[in-house]
């Protein structure tokens, strides 16, 4: 039973590695380096353009664009979105809002895949302007989605799709991207996004942000936050998981081969004698060291086959509350198993090893 909870708790902790390491590898879709987002706050939304046009010519930053939220969360959720072409099925379909001003695919470094960014300056009329994702353009069935109308469900507000950028993880990175609408200047902005010089070190690019700031804000602190933070931080809970995991399956192993090694002490304690016997008659140590081994592996071998279902199992349902997630492969049952076969010869090997060397003449001078 120890053994079944220590290899059930170690299938665990490699399950929820896994599935961390596999969000953490997925490939974003935007640079996180270097960005941080200032949410608005006093008079930073007023002077928003007096403070973009200082912060590029101080040359602590390269791009500063404005958007409805940070990167790292969810955009607003809509179903009174339509199109051309919108089949009646789709009438309930559930689409990402997310809004942002010119330099948006700039900033965040995004890869543009058809037509161009948002561009007030020169476009007067991107105020209604939108960009689509990849699965957007998919669920509208745009084969030219360049040029193409969305308006909203009261037919009172039209947006115009300028161009379509390559799918990016919006929101948590264990759930699957959804179609999302980036809308033009149009609609409503809460922060903005700062890509800062990589050329100059960041204490300096903050610092000369810093004047910025306070000249134009004067009321409020510099309150910024960096995005790639932000970012790990959406694995805190997972990581937690980890690491308990691990600790409950550290100690159920160490418990489990104090067990095995005054158990492994007892059974070459009643065995001397035969050990004795089978060594006059020839029996080498090795021979002796299997013997006493066997069994233990057996238990341990046994253990692995009563908990390898019950951790998929558990596993396997802790896995369904992610979209995106892992698979449990074959891999991690099998290093369990070698783990916990090595950890047993270890434990046992010091008592039967001990009692094979064992002078017989001691062992049977009382016969």
């Amino acid at each position: 039973m120890q053994f079944t909870f220590a290899i059930l708790l170690i299938i665990s902790t490699v399950v929820v590695r896994n599935q961390i390491q596999y969000a953490q590898d997925r490939e974003m879709g935007y640079s996180k380096n270097n960005l941080i987002h200032v949410d608005f706050v006093g008079d930073i939304d007023k002077n928003y353009s007096l403070i973009k046009q200082e912060l590029l010519n101080s040359g602590s930053v390269t791009s500063v664009t404005k958007t409805m939220s940070g990167m790292t969360q969810n955009g607003s959720r809509t179903w009174g979105l339509r199109w051309p072409g919108e089949a009646p099925k789709d009438t309930n379909t559930s689409i990402t809002l997310f809004s942002a001003d010119a330099d948006f695919v700039k900033t965040a470094d995004l890869k543009l895949i058809e037509g161009r960014d948002i561009d007030i300056a020169n476009y007067p009329t991107d105020s209604f302007a939108v960009l689509l994702n990849e699965t957007a353009v998919k669920l509208m069935g745009f084969k030219e989605p360049v040029g193409q109308v969305l308006f909203s469900s009261d037919a009172k507000t039209k947006w115009q799709v300028v161009g379509v950028v390559k799918d990016y993880v919006s929101g948590s990175p264990y759930e699957d991207i959804p179609p999302i609408v980036i809308e033009g200047p149009g609609a409503w902005f809460n922060t903005m996004h700062i890509k800062l010089n990589s050329t100059h070190s960041t204490a300096d690019n903050l610092a000369k942000a810093e004047q910025v700031f306070r000249k134009h804000n004067a009321a409020y602190p510099f309150d910024y936050q960096f995005v790639d933070q932000e970012y790990a931080n959406q694995f805190e809970n997972e990581q937690r998981t980890k690491t308990l995991s691990g600790l409950f399956a550290t100690l159920a192993i160490f418990i489990s081969c104090l067990g095995l090694f005054g158990l492994a002490s007892f059974v070459a304690e009643r065995r001397t004698k035969e050990i004795g016997i089978r060594k006059v008659l020839g029996a080498s140590v090795p021979n002796l060291w299997g013997l006493l081994s066997k069994d233990f592996m057996l238990l341990v071998i046994i253990s692995l086959f009563i908990a390898s279902p019950v951790a998929y199992y558990f596993m396997n349902g802790w896995l369904q509350q992610y979209s995106y997630r892992t698979k449990i492969s074959w891999w991690i049952f099998a290093a369990a198993g070698v783990g916990a076969l090595s950890i047993t010869l270890l434990t046992v090997s010091y008592q039967a090893i001990k009692a094979a060397l064992m002078n017989p003449v001691k062992s049977l001078k009382t016969e």
